[in-house]
């Protein structure tokens, strides 16, 4: 039977946001018959081109795809609705508010309506902290192994096994922003920034030494 000691070690690192992301849901609804779709691929047309305009790069504009309902509650000459989802992301996140406040005024009528989502940023780390994260987790293993053994009167003898655990625990992601519609005019659109959001990434690993 194998003599040994089973312990785990952890260590974090602090993650930066690098990238933010928006979901546009673009919905004309209750419009009649034949209309909702020509009238949605407009709207849609239209909130391209103003974001575009307001300095978003083609690149940082993704097609979401379209959706056709009939809405049941409302009479049948008018139970039609049609949808277009576009998505943005972007490194500058001032750039990019900027421009989703350019949206609000083309969402002006009941029929018509522009959601703007905003699902957590994309977060990176440093090469550097990560190895960093790493050893220290495997470090830190090591002294709890030694510990046990000390207090167990036996030594340790070697490395058996080292297993990295799936599901890195984080603490401090950021959920959805809401809804982001200035109420100024662009011309006249201020944004006082702040830091990045940050993060940190729990590292763990299991480790396994002989005893003697």
């Amino acid at each position: 039977m194998d003599r040994y000691v089973e312990v785990t070690g952890e260590a974090r690192a602090q993650e930066t946001a690098t990238e933010y992301y928006a979901r546009l849901e673009v919905e004309v609804r209750a419009a009649p018959k034949g209309g909702a779709g020509a009238t949605a691929r407009d709207l849609r047309n239209t909130v391209v081109r103003t974001l575009r305009e307001a300095g978003l790069r083609d690149d940082e504009l993704v097609e979401g795809g379209e959706g056709m309902s009939r809405s049941w509650w409302w009479r049948k000459k008018h139970d039609r609705e049609a949808s277009h989802t576009i998505h943005v992301k972007c490194v500058d996140y001032v750039r990019m508010v900027r421009a989703l406040a350019a949206l609000e005024p083309l969402a002006g009528d009941k029929r018509t309506n522009i959601d703007v989502h905003m699902p957590p940023p994309k977060f990176e780390g440093t090469p550097e902290a990560r190895v960093r994260a790493r050893v220290e987790a495997l470090r830190d293993a090591r002294a709890k192994a030694e510990v046990l053994a000390a207090e167990a009167g036996v030594k340790i003898m070697g490395v058996l096994r080292i297993e990295e655990l799936d599901g890195r625990s984080r603490r401090g992601d950021y959920d959805s922003h809401g809804v982001l519609y200035s109420r100024v005019a662009e011309a006249d659109f201020e944004h006082d920034e702040l830091s990045a959001p940050t993060r940190e990434v729990t590292y763990t690993y299991r480790m396994f030494f002989a005893i003697a």
